[in-house]
């Protein structure tokens, strides 16, 4: 009765109340698929199994690998996540059936700023393939034919030492000029030019990428539950997200891939990432071959391995000194090798590398205690599939997890949480290379910045050794081992003493 002095609009409201309690009950008690990986529980209505994932996913993730075993399925919302475990695990899916587990899920970002299935990160398919084969071609050339990567980050690393030595010896945190440093690295192989670092247009891109990068995680959780899109505002921070993303593509688009890309290269001089793309896609288009490259894939890739390159390194920087802060004898032997290998007062390069084993072996064990990217990148099963026995639907979301890989006892021992570099080098005192250190994650999706980030992370940690002492703000209190999760696993904010060295 009461209701009715309301009319239609009420009776709609209550239908469409009614309706959705009956959808909620009806999945609640709708089977599972008994083929599919075992999960923690029974997903709840609409929201799956989010209630159990708190502040710091990877260690409830770390708990179901123990309950669950090495594959094992959870819902966000009535999407289903397949989690794989262990080397073996990864590697039958990525390596050995990488057909069927290479493609990536639409990334709800991609949709709203308009580059849906381009670049090289979220694409998938014929695209994805000649973007991956062309970027892949332009970073092994500038890496080991011209060495122009090389002699950029020497360039960079003198200027960020002549920075970091005007702190003369005060507790500081470096986490803001590493990050400036490593940024303005990539961003001259990829433009072809560095920034000082109180440039407005550098120092606009560097926000704006941090900002997204806060920010996009949040944004994960309209791929999963797309309902959430309709909410009035931004919750999710996904329309921030947006208008950063497009900020970065106007600047980069406009300024740099128009003006370098047509104007300002010549072929037999080519430096920068922007002009060699500029010139396979030329050559391409006048030979009347079929292409994916396009302005707006280039412009995204540019996004992309800024991104990608810039938090992971300096977060790897920071987490190496932060380990020899709590190891000082570790810092001690790295003087020791560093000493020994280069004479006089010349920064290392590349060439140095194979005489410093020790140094590699600290490097290695950083990337792999630290487990900077913990999780990788979500995969997406192009068809339906079996894996280690179990049913894999088509669609189904996959997240690789490097952290059960990187940590895993059966593979380092029991001693896997420890900061022991030694466990690089053999008997014989040779550099080991284990295949089960993947930070960067195997397969075709495999990071194609890794060589960069290799030759940063020698180049940079060799120099700030070879320069610097480091030790904690407060003498014989190094700073707590403590990380914040996200994207990228950074550790938390500390300072450090930065005491210039006497060669013994």
């Amino acid at each position: 009765m009461f209701f009715n002095d309301f009319g239609p609009p009420v009776d709609c409201c209550i239908g469409l109340t009614l309706l959705l309690l009956i959808l909620v009950i009806l999945s609640w008690f709708r089977r599972t698929d008994p083929r599919l990986p075992p999960c923690p529980c029974k997903p709840w209505p609409v929201l799956g199994h989010m209630f159990l994932l708190k502040d710091n996913p990877r260690i409830q993730l770390r708990k179901w690998r123990d309950t669950l075993g090495e594959v094992y399925s959870f819902y966000i919302g009535s999407t289903l996540v397949v989690v794989l475990n262990g080397y073996d695990v990864i590697k039958e899916a990525l390596v050995k059936k990488a057909d069927q587990f290479s493609d990536r899920p639409s990334f709800y970002v991609d949709q709203i700023v308009g580059l849906p299935n381009r670049g090289i990160m979220a694409a998938s398919g014929d695209c994805w393939r000649e973007q991956r084969s062309v970027t892949l071609s332009i970073v092994r050339t500038f890496g080991m034919g011209k060495n122009i990567m090389a002699e950029k980050m020497q360039e960079e690393i003198a200027l960020f030492l002549k920075l970091l030595d005007s702190y003369g010896g005060h507790p500081v945190d470096i986490r803001v000029d590493t990050n400036m440093s490593i940024s303005n690295v990539i961003l001259s192989i990829l433009l072809g030019q560095r920034f000082e670092y109180d440039d407005p247009v550098f120092q606009k891109l560097i926000t704006l990428m941090n900002i997204s990068i806060t920010h996009v995680s949040g944004t994960s959780l309209l791929n999963f539950m797309p309902f959430l899109r309709y909410l009035p505002g931004d919750l999710f921070n996904a329309k921030k997200v947006k208008d950063y993303v497009n900020e970065m593509n106007e600047i980069l688009g406009v300024r740099y891939v128009k003006d370098k890309g047509y104007d300002n290269y010549d072929e037999d001089n080519i430096d920068n990432f922007i002009a060699a793309y500029v010139k396979e896609k030329n050559r391409k288009l006048k030979s009347g071959e079929q292409t994916f490259l396009h302005d707006q894939d280039l412009i995204k890739i540019i996004v992309e391995m800024f991104g990608a390159g810039m938090e992971t390194t300096s977060s790897t920087i920071l987490w190496c000194i932060l380990y020899t802060l709590h190891h000082p004898r570790v810092q001690d032997k790295i003087h020791q090798e560093l000493d020994a290998a280069i004479l006089g007062d010349r920064l290392p390069n590349i060439q140095d590398k194979t005489n410093l084993v020790y140094l590699n072996a600290v490097i290695m064990e950083t990337q792999r205690l630290a487990s900077t990217v913990p999780l990788s990148a979500p995969h997406l099963c192009s068809e339906d599939t079996t894996l280690r026995g179990f049913f894999i639907p088509k669609g189904t979301c996959i997240l690789p997890n490097l952290d059960s890989v990187l940590l895993d006892e059966k593979i380092w021992g029991d001693d896997a949480k420890d900061f022991r570099p030694e466990r690089f080098i053999d008997n014989n005192g040779c550099l080991l290379h284990p295949e089960e250190l993947i930070p960067f994650s195997i397969g075709k999706r495999l990071c194609l910045g890794e060589s960069i980030a290799k030759m940063e992370l020698f180049l940079y940690l060799s120099s700030l050794f070879q320069r610097y002492t480091f030790s904690p703000e407060i003498q014989g209190v190094p700073p707590k081992m403590t990380d914040i999760f996200g994207i990228v696993a950074v550790p938390g904010a500390y300072k450090v003493r930065m005491l210039k060295r006497q060669k013994k």
